[in-house]
């Protein structure tokens, strides 16, 4: 038996309005057996006529309604099927922002690690940077020291300089007045 109005053809259809009249027919032929038993048989047939027309009457109510119900199921599972497509591209376009936020995590984490890096490169740098000017500043106090050591150096060396001239130029003249003496 079929599930669905989709399923059903048209000669199901004719098949199940064809039971329908004739439930119909069997069940108005037995009322009117019971309501009126005195009959006669040109009012059975005009009985008969009119309930005919009135089952046939039934009959095209019943086809225009399976039509409607059958055009409505079938708008209905052509939205559906709209409504699953829209789904798909939601998903698919959802499918790729995760891909992409995925990327964007894992550059980011690149970024973050090489950013780590970068700063403990740079604070090396500048541990190194402050040993070498407490070097420099080591070597420049040396250097001062020394300059001053020298400049003391290179004055006592002019005073013992003007001092040897000063006793040289005094010995000088007395030996020459010795020399003179002695001859």
């Amino acid at each position: 038996m079929p599930t669905s109005l989709d399923a059903l053809t048209t000669l199901d259809l004719a098949l199940i309005a064809a039971v329908v009249i004739l439930s119909l027919v069997s069940g108005g032929l037995a009322l009117r057996s019971q309501v009126s038993p005195q009959a006669s048989p040109s009012d059975n047939r005009q009985n008969h006529s009119n309930t005919l027309k009135a089952l046939q009457e039934q009959l095209k109510t019943a086809q225009a309604e399976s039509k409607d119900t059958r055009e409505e199921a079938e708008l209905t599972q052509l939205q559906l099927h709209q409504l699953q497509e829209e789904l798909e591209q939601i998903s698919l376009a959802d499918q790729s922002k995760q891909e992409q936020i995925k990327n964007f995590d894992a550059k980011l984490k690149v970024a973050q690690a090489e950013s780590k890096e970068a700063r403990e490169e740079a604070e090396l740098t500048l541990l190194q940077l402050h040993q070498l000017q407490e070097e420099i500043e080591h070597y420049f106090l040396l250097s001062r020291e020394q300059n001053a050591l020298l400049d003391g150096h290179a004055h006592q060396q002019k005073r013992v300089q003007k001092l040897l001239n000063t006793v040289l130029t005094a010995q000088t003249p007395s030996s020459s007045s010795a020399a003179e003496g002695s001859a």
